[in-house]
């Protein structure tokens, strides 16, 4: 006991600054007890109290051991699923609890090598897990009427935030706490705006989006965008919206129609005006290719980076010996870039995988020179002050051909693919760019107030190969009726099909 008795009277001489009273009269109890030399002199006690478990800082989950030999933590009930580090020690020392259930309490104690406890054990209290954030809105698209109510119901458990990139968005409230209701009170007309109402925070947080629409008195529909299919079984429809490099007008960029199945876009469908191309036509000095927001790993194309892999591609050689590339359907040159070392959003949105296809992989080819004279002789020939209407698609006259996302093709024309990324990809057999504008280009209304003698229409067909002629012109034309009862699609759904069933080669420069 002379051990015992030595720390004592340290520890009444320089009481540590957190022993409790309690855990002293304990020690002086133990050491009032009679016993001859021979008995176990070995103690072991923690000096902490109880406390609360730390989420953040397991610093503050630390619990100290005062003892003349070795030791041991131990909890009660054992069965509890805690660790500490470190579970045993020789000597004074400091032990952090590292883990133990939620939402519940243990006790805590040290022992020692022969098993005896000095001192009581501690309570140590953990808090309940968070409820997991839920987030829904109703409805998902509103159209705005000035007349009406224009609410959205918002249904969470959590205090949440709504936010719009377009001010001429007028709602309220911006954020609450639980269920609630936003009202939207303006709109601008004519424009498509997102509502993100965000709700949590951290990891946890959840996301929602409400796309607004006002027509206006007119309810005109974007004359480009085609009919929705009746059978959107494996198909995604979404419009990427953006701002434009000088006026700053926030606009919509593309609309896309996403095979989920194949892994490529069918059809992406954009207009076209000066404004588009305001920041020039330069390429970013560095191809932001990248994942669509709107869509997962699963259901898209990886033609972006993955895991380590700095070019991840549509590509490599496919079943019947082509090697297949990245091809824009919304050309990168449409959309204004700016800065290249920094380019505009409007312009990145166009490396999104929704936006690009499976195109033959040689620059010289038959129809990567047909491609770039189309896009090239639209953007220099065709856009106009009343705004050009644009499609471009693909068609798959059967499934035989594939590829592998996710891949890559070195400078010694080896081929790659990421292990656990890499999925197959249909490879379209064809492709095609529509056309809608009025014939003077200059009429300042809408498409639907135009009679059919003032607009004109027309398609190009291309097969996705490196055979035939390069001579861009009349043999790729088609009228807009042609490829529609191929791809079974209906373009341009406001127009009189007078217009999509001919066109005149004249009327395009041919």
């Amino acid at each position: 006991m002379k051990q015992l008795d030595s720390f004592l009277r340290c520890m009444l001489k320089y009481p540590p600054p957190r022993v409790s009273g309690i855990l002293l009269a304990c020690l002086l109890l133990f050491a009032s007890c009679g016993g001859d030399e021979s008995s176990d002199e070995s103690y072991a006690a923690i000096e902490s109290g109880s406390f609360t478990f730390d989420e953040t800082d397991d610093a503050n989950n630390a619990v100290r051991v005062m003892a003349n030999g070795a030791w041991q933590v131990y909890w009660e009930p054992a069965s509890a699923a805690v660790t500490v580090d470190p579970s045993s020690g020789v000597g004074n020392g400091t032990f952090r609890v590292k883990e133990m259930p939620r939402g519940t309490s243990v006790k805590v104690g040290v022992r020692t090598a022969s098993g005896k406890a000095s001192g009581k054990t501690i309570t140590v209290t953990r808090a309940a897990a968070p409820a997991e954030v839920t987030l829904s809105l109703a409805p998902a698209d509103l159209r705005f009427n000035p007349a009406g109510a224009n609410r959205i119901t918002v249904t969470s458990n959590a205090s949440w935030s709504a936010s719009c990139p377009n001010s001429a968005l007028k709602f309220a409230p911006a954020s609450g706490t639980g269920d609630g209701t936003i009202t939207v009170t303006a709109a601008p007309e004519g424009v498509r705006c997102t509502l993100t109402v965000t709700a949590g925070e951290g990891a946890g947080a959840k996301t929602q989006r409400v796309e607004i629409t006002y027509a206006g008195t007119a309810g005109y529909r974007w004359a480009e965008l085609p009919a929705t299919p009746a059978d959107m079984t494996d198909k995604k429809i979404y419009t990427h919206w953006a701002t434009t490099v000088t006026t700053k007008q926030y606009l919509r960029n593309y609309t896309y129609c996403y095979d989920t199945r194949r892994h490529q876009p069918l059809w992406i469908a954009h207009p076209q005006h000066a404004c588009y191309s305001e920041g020039g036509t330069t390429r970013p000095d560095k191809d932001p290719w990248s994942a669509d927001p709107e869509m997962t790993d699963a259901e898209q194309a990886i033609i972006y980076p993955t895991n380590g892999s700095t070019n991840s591609v549509v590509s490599g050689e496919g079943n019947d010996g082509y090697q297949w590339q990245r091809g824009h359907l919304l050309a990168s040159s449409y959309r204004g870039c700016g800065d290249k070392f920094n380019p505009a959003e409007i312009n990145k949105q166009t490396f999104y995988s929704s936006n690009i296809s499976a195109q033959v992989m040689d620059n010289n080819s038959v129809f990567q020179t047909l491609w770039g004279k189309a896009e090239w002789k639209i953007l220099d020939d065709y856009v106009c002050a009343d705004t050009l209407y644009c499609v471009s698609g693909v068609y798959f006259e059967n499934d035989n051909r594939t590829a592998m996302d996710a891949s890559w093709i070195n400078s010694s024309n080896w081929v790659g693919h990421r292990t656990g990324y890499a999925k197959t990809v249909i490879v379209p057999t064809h492709f095609y760019k529509l056309l809608l504008r009025t014939k003077s280009g200059v009429s300042k209304k809408a498409i639907q107030e135009c009679a059919p003698s003032e607009l004109k229409a027309v398609g190009f067909w291309f097969e996705n190969s490196d055979e035939g002629d390069a001579t861009f012109g009349r043999a790729q034309m088609k009228s807009v009726k042609e490829i529609e009862e191929i791809t079974k699609f209906t373009f341009f759904p406001d127009v009189d099909e007078s217009v999509k069933a001919s066109y005149n080669p004249a009327e395009w420069g041919f």
